[in-house]
């Protein structure tokens, strides 16, 4: 099951982040019997713009060696961070990789979904490229852990994540139950920012779902179409030996 306890442990104290953790605890279960995802190997964040001095000691001390940024060219331009010398210094390497098709070509893509469900279904279908080059960065990733964040580190990050966790043989019901833990973690920043937005005369923010019945759509098409996340893998270009090297880097 996965606990509230087991939550509040994954979950990682770094000032300046909000929805960040660990997937390490996570039961799995890969062939060879029930193992659990090693800590500190694979961290889900929010985007590390705000992430405080003291954010990117507790980075470091976890092990992060690798950052896998999601955004686009734009979001990264509006949401700028460096990371700091002495971490560079350390052998912290960011990696950009967007998951974002060109400006405009998303929304006339999401004109055809009916359900956020079917948002990602249609993402996880058009975009396979850019989904293959991330989930190689990571197998092919020096020693140490692995950061990656989009904006919010909800879908994009949460697709990724349930890809991993998938292949692995983690339960539907804790992938949903961890894709749904981001709603909840955005969800006090999201009233603020509205509530700011509001007594400005501004348009407020699209709040922060993450509902479970969109993850759950998104893994019934994996298993529907492909057999699951490996198929999926298989499908858009991995083969065998990277996801086996993914799996070994979560489980091993």
């Amino acid at each position: 099951m996965h606990s509230a306890a087991l939550l509040d442990e994954r979950r990682l104290a770094w000032p300046g982040c909000t929805n960040v953790r660990d997937l390490g605890g996570l039961a799995a279960q890969n062939g060879h019997g029930p193992e659990a995802i090693r800590p500190g190997r694979i961290v889900r964040s929010d985007v590390l713009t705000h992430l405080a001095e003291g954010g990117w000691r507790n980075l470091l001390a976890h092990g992060i060696r690798t950052i896998l940024d999601l955004r686009s060219a734009s979001e990264i331009a509006a949401h700028p961070y460096d990371i700091p010398l002495d971490a560079l210094e350390a052998g912290l390497g960011r990696l950009h990789i967007s998951m974002l098709p060109l400006d405009g070509e998303m929304m006339r893509l999401l004109e055809q979904a009916a359900t956020r469900g079917d948002e990602y279904i249609l993402f996880v279908e058009n975009y396979q490229a850019p989904i293959a080059a991330v989930l190689r960065a990571i197998d092919s990733a020096p020693a140490g852990g692995v950061l990656y964040h989009c904006q919010a580190g909800k879908d994009r990050t949460g697709i990724i994540t349930a890809l991993l966790l998938a292949l692995v043989g983690v339960p539907d019901e804790v992938i949903i139950a961890d894709y749904a833990e981001s709603g909840r973690l955005l969800r006090p920043g999201w009233l603020q920012e509205t509530q700011e937005a509001l007594a400005n005369g501004q348009e407020p923010p699209f709040e922060p779902l993450s509902e479970p019945e969109t993850m759950r759509a998104l893994l019934d098409h994996w298993r529907t179409r492909y057999g699951g996340a490996a198929g999926y893998m298989e499908a858009i270009g991995l083969a065998d030996a990277e996801r086996r090297r993914l799996a070994i880097r979560l489980l091993s």
